[in-house]
């Protein structure tokens, strides 16, 4: 999972990235904890109404609501497990409950995202899949016979 850095007004989280649909899904769902100043920020793609289930937490929850402009448009606040959140935007940030408390409608956030991939994944990715193409070309061309 990737990494990165979220900040607003004065406080910075270290976070994990939740951008896939399965990230998305599972999020903190089943985790026991999150240490202080971490949290996970969900990548949601596109503006638009989000609903947060805290049914599968262990423990509360701030949760805020970021849009594509890089502003908080909703905070919810101690939010224990086994409820729904709505919320708007494009992005949201789940944090220990009362870690999100100096956080306003309107602040602007700062973000420093990491992604695992590098250029040398990339190329070992394509590498790979031009060999599988080779070696599919040579058997079919071998049953063609």
């Amino acid at each position: 999972m990737d990494t990165g850095f979220v900040t607003i007004g004065e406080r910075t989280w270290e976070v994990y990235i939740a951008d896939s649909f399965d990230e998305r899904m599972s999020g903190l769902g089943g985790w026991s904890s999150l240490s202080p100043n971490i949290g996970m920020l969900f990548v949601m793609g596109y503006e638009a109404p989000i609903q947060v289930t805290t049914v599968p937490m262990l423990f509360d929850l701030d949760i805020v609501f970021i849009n594509s402009d890089l502003e908080v448009t909703d905070v919810s606040r101690n939010i224990a497990p086994d409820n729904i959140i709505q919320g708007q935007g494009s992005y949201f940030l789940e944090v220990n409950a009362d870690e999100a408390q100096d956080v306003s409608v309107g602040d602007t956030v700062l973000m420093s995202l990491e992604h695992s991939t590098d250029l040398m994944s990339n190329v070992m990715v394509g590498m790979i899949a031009v060999l599988v193409a080779v070696v599919f070309v040579k058997a079919a061309g071998k049953l063609a016979r």
